[in-house]
Formats: C-alpha cells, sequence, structure tokens
C-alpha cells in the first residue's frame, strides 16, 4: 500500500472512483481483471490520476489489460517451470496428478 497515496480512476462516462492508499500495479492488476470480465456496457476506465495529477492521460483500460494478459502469461510459464523441477519419477512424461 501506498500511505498518502490518493487514486482516482475517471471512466469512459466521467464517473470516478476513488482508491486511497493504494499502489499503481494493485490498480492496474484489479482494472485488467475487470477488463476480462467486462461485458459490452463496461463503463471502461480512461484515465489515473495520483493525487489529483495525471499518471495515465488515457487508455488506462488497455494499460490493464496488458498487465493482466502478461502478469498470466509469466505466472503460467513459472508454474510449468517448477512443476518440471518437482515431478517425482514414477510419473510418467504425459501424466498428471
Amino acid at each position: 500500500m501506498g500511505k498518502g497515496q490518493n487514486w482516482t480512476i475517471i471512466k469512459e462516462s466521467g464517473r470516478t472512483e476513488y482508491i486511497p492508499d493504494s499502489d499503481y500495479y494493485s490498480i492496474i492488476s484489479s482494472v485488467g481483471r475487470d477488463f476480462m470480465s467486462a461485458g459490452g456496457n463496461w463503463d471502461r476506465p480512461n484515465m489515473l490520476l495520483l493525487n489529483g495529477k495525471i499518471v495515465v492521460a488515457a487508455g488506462l483500460a488497455d494499460v490493464g489489460y496488458k498487465y493482466a494478459k502478461r502478469d498470466r502469461e509469466l505466472h503460467d510459464e513459472i508454474s510449468r517451470k517448477i512443476r518440471e523441477e518437482f515431478k517425482p519419477e514414477w510419473m510418467s512424461d504425459g501424466g498428471k496428478a
């Protein structure tokens, strides 16, 4: 958490969402998760402000989507690697337990 870091998301409709004491990566991760599960009438986050100053001028939803997508890809890669490293000898190459 970022003490004293007060964030504001401005959505395409002009509505705002105030997020006190958070951090940039938590916010874009949350936006990305919302993007991946959103419907057609989702009020897309567009701008991000930190303590009243613009830090993302436009396209916050796209930033969040790209961050969440890459985060998922890296987690999948790490998961594959660690499973291979700890794979017991009794498991066949194609076996799943």
